[in-house]
């Protein structure tokens, strides 16, 4: 077996599967890539030279084989010379909008089963994440994040939410969407609107305040909890389509989580729900049924509209001379593709999203959790050699975590 003889070493055979993928495939170039400023990453940097031009497609291409980067972004703005320094050179045209979405933005339990960190200082190896050692309370601690299912299904669901707004709020075609896998914790939601085009930084943050309902004040919109008023659920508005959640919430949940949205027992939840059409029909003509629990209401429209923000990465999503990662490429912290895909449903990243799948090797693997990938779990492993999908191996590999390997 070939022995990982350093850093190297490790990163020359993944620049090689890298360089092997792109002189195979050949990569879609996004739109008006003329007009795009492209930059692309070394394995400890994304973005390690910028200010890059392709004229087309082809040339593109030929780059990826020749130079077989770790990480190729471009740029959600336009510009009439992207490859000019600095950046007031370049002559602005417009932007996109790219929103992201990244599991490690939510409070994960499934973390604890599957990250793990090494601590610098005093060297010990703990599973789950911190922000330190629990041993001698380092901060400087190297660690090795994964994804699984549960990861990539709470990412889904926020991604649903934006689809949503985006569609039925904002009246954006899915045909002006585009859909991408990160290649690594999350996903990457294009946006090439007309409408959207010209709109400046301080516009953009309006649309996040809008997504996120950081501005949306409940008594503001027209609910009166002293009144038992509520808007009603026809009306274009945020207010309006709270209601409209609202109902469809009472029609369709548990128990459970009418207590956990409003703070009444179990019991006492269940015999509101009993009784949801007299709870519904009042809230179709803009009052709120009364309900003897003094904050029920309030605490109920307060968690609603927590559930129907969508959680965003702000800085990201306003920024228009932002680059971001090239669909279809590599990402080298774990060799999957940066996938896009048409039908978020049916699409899974721990399959369609894996470059490298027809072949196994043979691992001296050094510590590796329980990993799904392909429809099937490997591990825990630790100081153990064994036959791995290529794709599972390259991970591994891509974090440093393998000893030794063999090719069949």
């Amino acid at each position: 077996m070939e022995k990982i003889r350093g850093k190297e070493h490790r990163e020359k055979i993944l620049q090689e599967k890298i360089r092997q993928h792109y002189e195979k495939n050949t990569i879609l170039a996004v739109p008006k890539i003329e007009e795009r400023e492209f930059g692309v990453g070394s394995f400890e940097k994304k973005i390690a030279k910028r200010h890059m031009y392709f004229s087309d497609e082809g040339k593109l291409n030929s780059y990826l084989k020749r130079a077989a980067p770790f990480y190729i972004s471009y740029s959600t703005a336009y510009y009439k010379e992207p490859e000019k320094q600095p950046m007031d050179k370049k002559g602005f045209l417009g932007a996109d909008i790219v929103y992201e979405f990244d599991s490690t933005d939510f409070v994960l339990k499934c973390r604890n089963k599957h990250d793990f960190y090494k601590c610098l200082d005093c060297g010990k190896t703990e599973t789950g994440f911190a922000e330190k050692c629990i041993h001698c309370s380092s901060s400087r601690l190297l660690r090795y994040d994964f994804i699984c299912p549960e990861c990539l299904e709470r990412v889904k669901i926020e991604t649903y939410k934006l689809l949503d707004v985006l569609t039925n709020d904002f009246g954006i075609s899915p045909r002006n969407f585009s859909l991408n896998y990160s290649g690594n914790r999350g996903y990457h939601i294009h946006l090439r609107d007309k409408e959207i085009f010209s709109l400046d930084e301080n516009a953009r943050l309006e649309l996040l305040n809008y997504l996120a309902l950081n501005d949306f004040d409940l008594s503001l919109g027209g609910f009166n909890f002293f009144d038992n008023r509520a808007p009603k659920p026809y009306e274009k508005s945020i207010a309006g389509k709270l209601v409209r959640e609202a109902i469809i919430f009472l029609q369709n949940t548990k128990p459970e989580k009418l207590s956990e949205y409003t703070g009444v027992g179990l019991k006492r939840a269940k015999n509101i729900l009993a009784k949801s059409f007299n709870l519904t029909k009042p809230l179709q003509e803009g009052r709120l049924p009364r309900i003897k629990e003094k904050d029920f209401w309030k605490n109920f429209f307060l968690s609603l509209k927590q559930d129907l923000s969508v959680n965003l990465d702000y800085q990201t999503s306003k920024d228009i001379k932002k680059l971001i990662r090239h669909p279809d490429t590599i990402h080298v912290g774990t060799m999957f593709l940066a996938k896009r895909f048409k039908n978020l449903d049916s699409f899974d990243p721990l399959t369609d999203a894996v470059a490298f799948r027809d072949r196994e090797v043979k691992t001296e693997i050094k510590r590796m959790p329980r990993l799904f990938l392909l429809g099937n779990y490997y591990g825990p492993y630790k100081n153990k050699t064994i036959n791995l999908p290529e794709a599972l191996f390259l991970l591994l590999l891509s974090k440093d975590l393998v000893k030794s390997f063999e090719y069949f």
